[in-house]
């Protein structure tokens, strides 16, 4: 930050992973007041997400392979989605490559 910046006030988040638990929590809730924000993740502190599917699956995997980690901290949500966008494409890729060598014209699929 420059010096003698620290008086600004941005009520926009610049980078979507400053959420609650690494930034907010942190700098105070009341700091936060007036903020606008958007995310195209879930927010893993949010009740409204409690009985989602997907949401469920992500507790599961959580507990069983980092259950010491802070779920408030976006980026487990964020890794977690990255790592099964990965899953979905392989999967689609081997598909893919099952119906090409299955004599289907590149075409069709």
């Amino acid at each position: 930050m420059y010096e003698g910046a620290s008086h600004l006030t941005f009520p926009f988040r610049r980078r979507n992973n400053e959420e609650v638990g690494s930034v907010l929590k942190p700098a105070g809730f009341g700091a936060a007041q007036g903020i606008i924000s958007a995310a195209y993740l879930k927010d893993a502190t949010d009740p409204e997400w409690k009985s989602d599917k997907d949401m469920k699956e992500w507790n599961a995997f959580m507990n069983k392979y980092a259950p010491d980690v802070d779920r408030s901290d976006a980026a487990t949500v964020y890794g977690y989605a990255v790592a099964r966008t990965m899953v979905q494409v392989l999967k689609q890729r081997s598909d893919a490559r099952e119906h090409h060598e299955t004599g289907c014209k590149s075409e069709e699929f």
